[in-house]
């Protein structure tokens, strides 16, 4: 063996003995918990539909053996990663790590056919919040009230609700998740309020599910027609006995409700954006969507559309639903226009 081949070699081995001493040292920095500080396109541009990615918080956690844990809400998924230099594989798909010290984690998509622009870019911060401190800085902290006796109370979110009965008994209820008491109460309300048609309006209510299941301080905060406001709070009345208590840490607890109904509005993309309003309707959208009331659901997926430029999820998800019901030229329009704007589908969201 010549020199020169001797070199090689021991060049190749000092090259490969750095990469598996920065692999194992970019493990060592990875270990611990995460949290979402915010996303942007790799090419640090901002997202398109920068509302739907960033409304949800999330928390992930790197063990020790290549177990990882993601954690949103209440729901915790384990997923298993790798890490090889500056390459993060992480429940089968591939990122690239831009950035990792002992306080920020910033990686993004790697996918070698499509644009920087096409590609997200999630950043973390360390903490050291467990994934229950998370889950309750993050959807419990901020939806506490105190009421004037000194009792706690929350609002009505995904962390701690009531369950509505919507059909059947106390003892058959079928589906006891946020989305479908949110759609399953709402729902039943709106028939019940039997709102004229060929009408506009705009009603926001408010009221509480008390500890023991009792519908209370109901109160409008809003009305267009003021001589419709004792038919809607009779329609809220009607709730009454179809109620099960929210619970939190094994005691019932008061939940306040804040309901807005509106109907034949004419929604521009210049109208004012309200993100709570935006929200509302995309989360009745998808309830339908599961539940393949696909007609209704087209119509609040179209408020998003109309209520923000670039509305991309929203807009999938319409196709989605003109496909489902043989609608094929607009859903066909609908990933056109996706397509216009450099979206290509496969977004994985963290």
């Amino acid at each position: 063996m010549n020199i020169r081949s001797l070199f090689l070699i021991l060049f190749l081995c000092l090259g490969y003995s750095s990469f598996a001493q920065n692999a194992i040292e970019n493990a060592n920095q990875l270990l611990g918990n995460w949290e979402k500080s915010y996303m942007d396109m790799k090419d640090g541009s901002k997202l398109l539909d920068e509302f739907t990615f960033q409304k949800t918080s999330s928390l992930i956690s790197f063990g020790t053996k290549g177990i990882g844990a993601f954690t949103e809400g209440k729901t915790s998924s384990r997923f298993r990663y790798t890490i090889a230099g500056k390459t993060l594989v992480m429940g089968g798909l591939t990122y690239e790590i831009e950035k990792l010290n002992s306080g920020e984690l910033v990686f993004s998509e790697i996918d070698l056919n499509r644009k920087d622009y096409q590609l997200l870019r999630y950043h973390f911060i360390a903490t050291k919040d467990s994934p229950e401190q998370f889950f309750i800085r993050k959807f419990i902290n901020p939806n506490v009230r105190i009421k004037a006796d000194g009792d706690t109370a929350y609002l009505f979110c995904s962390a701690v609700h009531p369950v509505f009965i919507a059909d059947g008994r106390y003892g058959q209820v079928t589906e006891s998740s946020f989305e479908g008491t949110y759609q399953n109460s709402y729902d039943f309300i709106e028939r019940s309020f039997l709102f004229p048609p060929n009408k506009s309006g705009r009603f926001r209510i408010n009221f509480t599910v008390t500890k023991t299941g009792k519908v209370d301080n109901i109160r409008i905060a809003e009305s267009t027609d003021s001589l419709l406001n004792a038919r809607l709070i009779e329609a809220v009345n009607s709730t009454q006995r179809k109620w099960i208590p929210a619970e939190r840490n094994g005691k019932k607890v008061d939940v306040y409700f804040f309901y807005e109904f509106e109907y034949n509005a004419k929604l521009t993309a210049d109208d004012e954006f309200e993100y709570v309003q935006y929200s509302g309707f995309e989360e009745r959208a998808d309830a339908l969507k599961e539940r393949k009331k696909y007609a209704k659901a087209i119509e609040l997926y179209t408020k998003c559309i109309l209520m923000r430029d670039n509305a991309i999820e929203p807009l999938y998800k319409r196709a989605d639903c003109y496909f489902a019901l043989n609608i094929v030229k607009n859903a066909c329009s609908d990933w056109s226009y996706l397509s216009k704007l450099g979206q290509t589908g496969g977004r994985i969201i963290y």
